[in-house]
């Protein structure tokens, strides 16, 4: 474990591996809480806001801000604030990896030189559905082409 560690170049991702596996980890009893209780109410929700809204699919950003170069990247300015940048940058998408949704990130263009995107999640097990969605947005928008290629 220490030699995998100490071979991460990103502070953030070091820092989050450290906190699930190293001597910070959650505890068991936290950590059972979340996937029997917590995770399927967050499914149950995900799922009763698409039946309610009659939705194939949620788009949204894909992350709140353009990417950083590598070594400037510890902490980012996000609204006047400097915050950890892992956390900043997966709490669009963060979710859909809890509760297993699928999840497809499309570009969107540029935003002062630096590409940008949005994320269309699915419900869990609409896999398919998600594709199709996707593929349709793709023939309409044709977001490759946002970004001149």
């Amino acid at each position: 474990f220490a030699k995998l560690i100490s071979e991460i170049a990103s502070p953030d991702v070091k820092g989050i591996l450290e906190s699930q596996l190293g001597d910070e980890a959650m505890p068991e009893a936290a950590y059972r809480a979340a996937i029997e209780t917590h995770r399927p109410n967050m499914q149950r929700k995900w799922a009763s806001y698409f039946k309610s809204n009659n939705l194939s699919a949620a788009i949204f950003p894909t992350t709140p801000l353009t990417a950083r170069p590598i070594g400037q990247d510890e902490t980012v300015d996000l609204n006047g604030d400097e915050v950890p940048t892992f956390p900043t940058f997966i709490r669009n998408t963060d979710h859909g990896s809890v509760i297993g949704a699928p999840g497809i990130s499309m570009p969107a263009g540029l935003s002062r030189g630096m590409p940008v995107g949005f994320e269309l999640d699915g419900l869990p097990g609409a896999d398919r559905e998600l594709l199709a969605v996707a593929k349709k947005i793709e023939e309409i928008v044709r977001p490759m082409e946002l970004l001149g290629k």
